[in-house]
């Protein structure tokens, strides 16, 4: 009984075949109203302080399913004390994710709570690790640390107003950014199961894909042919160019994280891939609406839906190039000239209807995808 409920702690073998646990899935699915939760919040506040809002809030959600994701990938020793543990963070996301809508009535408390529990969860489980494997002591304690000295910040935040208070949380994340890194610069080997991590972080753009999803979903139900109809399947389209451009590379081959930067490049790095596709299911479900009333684009529905794919190209890109050692090929200067057309289209279409505008975004990205299949595929 008691091997099954606290089994060793050690760290999983980057050897073998690996997918997502049951347990992993689960957990994503808190996410997933997280991520809704934030594109909701995004799409009732199209402003440019709501926009810093957003991207602040999503950087802080992002990283406790980065956090999550690699403690499972190296300790995930399927005991009942890592069940429990995870699911005590999966009951933390949903309350992180309910109290984002308080936000914008200046109700904060609910969130730092939230994130503080998430936070304890994780020490809880490094703690263990500090314990029960004296190899990783100096490895664990600096994520413990981090851990602990960012919620006591988040605490700390209670006590100024808001905006300032704001301030102190964008403290606590940089806290929270860089104990990891620290603790990867210890002098001990760190194996990485590179296909599980892989796989994880592509499970993850589709969950942020189905964003988009939900408005095309709403936007078909309109009178076919009409300019609702017409940009939603538009930014169908983009969508689905966003997830070919991302999958259009053999994940199958051998690869290697070569140094800590690299790691921390790709794991980083998808952050903003993350945040940038989750934008344009906020910018598409703002220009769709648009298109049912009256035909006027906002500015800020605009250039989530234009700057959002173009960002994205970019991004991915940079990543690819230094996590992978990529050259820079004829499929990376076709992303990276696309995404700069984008942004110029974004930039000039200031009077051009929402359909005409989704469609330019559309016809740039299908002629990349089209581009990388006629041209690149090997």
């Amino acid at each position: 009984m008691s091997s099954y409920l606290f089994k060793p702690v050690e760290i999983r073998s980057e050897k073998g075949h690996r997918q997502a646990t049951w347990l992993e899935l689960f957990m994503d699915l808190a996410f997933v109203i997280s991520i809704a939760a934030l594109t909701t919040m995004l799409v009732n506040n199209l402003t440019p302080r709501g926009l810093i809002l957003y991207t602040s809030l999503f950087l802080a959600v992002y990283w406790v399913w980065n956090q999550l994701t690699w403690y499972a990938s190296l300790f995930d020793n399927g005991d009942v004390f890592f069940r429990i543990m995870y699911m005590g963070a999966i009951l933390a996301v949903l309350i992180l994710a309910a109290s984002i809508g308080q936000l914008a009535q200046g109700k904060t408390t609910p969130f730092i709570v939230s994130y503080v529990l998430l936070q304890a969860v994780l020490s809880a489980g490094w703690i263990r690790v500090y314990i029960n494997n004296h190899e990783f002591n100096s490895f664990s304690l600096r994520y413990i640390l981090g851990q602990v000295i960012g919620s006591v910040v988040w605490l700390v935040s209670l006590g100024f107003p808001i905006p300032q208070q704001y301030y102190v949380w964008a403290f606590a994340i940089v806290i929270h950014i860089a104990a990891p890194y620290f603790a990867w610069k210890t002098k001990i080997h760190i194996p990485i199961h590179l296909s599980h991590i892989i796989e994880r972080y592509c499970l993850f753009t589709i969950i942020v894909l189905g964003e988009t999803l939900v408005a095309v979903a709403v936007g078909v139900g309109s009178t076919p042919g009409s300019e609702v109809f017409l940009t939603t399947i538009f930014g169908y389209m983009i969508a689905a160019s966003i997830w070919w451009t991302y999958f259009n590379w053999d994940f199958e081959s051998p690869r290697n994280f070569k140094s800590v930067f690299k790691v921390f490049v790709f794991g980083y790095g998808h952050f903003v891939i993350f945040l940038t596709i989750a934008a344009f299911g906020a910018g598409l479900e703002t220009v769709i609406h648009s298109a049912g009333h009256g035909g006027h684009l906002t500015l800020m529905g605009r250039l989530l839906l234009g700057f959002s794919p173009s960002i994205y190209l970019v991004s991915i890109s940079v990543m690819n190039r230094i996590s992978w050692d990529m050259p820079f090929d004829k499929k990376m200067f076709a992303r990276l000239s696309v995404a700069m057309l984008s942004l110029a289209f974004a930039l000039l279409a200031n009077h051009t209807s929402p359909v005409v505008y989704t469609g330019g975004i559309a016809l740039l990205m299908i002629c990349l995808v089209s581009y990388e299949q006629i041209c690149c595929s090997t």
